[in-house]
């Protein structure tokens, strides 16, 4: 499984050369924390979340990069009152459920006939780009970004870029490996799905797929493959890339640290 913590250890080795003083860290009722809240029923899945820094490599990474003005913390634990990752805005939470990381567990070791072990992996990747897409609320929402159109897609879009950029592509593919093992069967979909705020989880794989392919034609020619991207998308998933990679660096330049 890929793991950002080396990410961050190169970040932090970079940001001493540059010698950036202690003063850049965040400062209490700033930036990103996480806290795990109570005894789970999946001790297993808990303690490899813990001891792996699964959730912790996040919020690190997030708080070298990100100059934010307000705590936001991230709880993780069983009875969060959500069934799935979701950002509570009124108290700056964004929530973690330990069940729905079991639950894509399952999902993808059902739909892609995996073993525990590698099902495993993957549910944990997923689930860190299911953290970055709750980031990108709470990125809108404490520092008033504007958004045009879907906010959903723009923090679908802004998880994905996060992850591209510090070299966690697998997070990124786990990502879309988790929306594709959720999709409705196109034969069971009802009136109210295409009215839902989120898009169908079937574009939602192909658009993490186009980002990343997008991103380096040449390196993730695999993962077109792979993904059967249609040949005739490439140059336009690069173009999306450059929009979407483009637009965040933007709206977040003020924000950098």
């Amino acid at each position: 499984m890929h793991r950002l913590l080396p990410l961050l250890v190169v970040l932090m080795a970079v940001l001493l050369v540059a010698a950036c003083s202690d003063d850049d860290a965040p400062q209490a009722g700033e930036g990103f924390s996480l806290e795990f809240v109570g005894g789970s029923k999946y001790p297993d899945v808990q303690d490899r979340i813990s001891l792996e820094g699964t959730f912790e490599d996040v919020t690190e990474l997030l708080n070298e990069r990100l100059a934010l003005p307000e705590k936001v913390t991230i709880v993780v634990g069983d009875e969060l009152g959500t069934d799935g990752p979701a950002y509570d805005p009124e108290a700056r939470e964004i929530l973690m459920p330990i069940p729905f990381v079991v639950e894509a567990r399952q999902l993808l070791a059902n739909e892609f006939d995996l073993d525990a072990a590698t099902a495993q992996d993957l549910a944990l990747e997923g689930n860190q780009h299911a953290l970055l897409h709750e980031v990108g609320h709470a990125l809108v929402d404490v520092l008033d970004l504007p958004i045009t159109g879907s906010e959903e897609n723009a923090v679908d879009q802004l998880a994905t870029v996060l992850a591209i950029n510090e070299g966690a592509t697998d997070v990124a593919l786990s990502g879309a490996d988790l929306f594709y093992a959720e999709a409705i069967d196109p034969a069971e979909l009802s009136a109210i799905d295409f009215w839902d705020e989120h898009d169908l989880d079937q574009k939602r794989f192909a658009t993490i797929v186009c980002l990343v392919v997008g991103s380096d034609p040449d390196q993730f020619a695999p993962v077109a493959d792979d993904y059967e991207l249609p040949a005739e998308q490439v140059d336009i998933c690069e173009q999306e890339w450059d929009t979407a990679s483009s637009s965040w660096e933007r709206l977040l330049d003020d924000h950098l640290r």
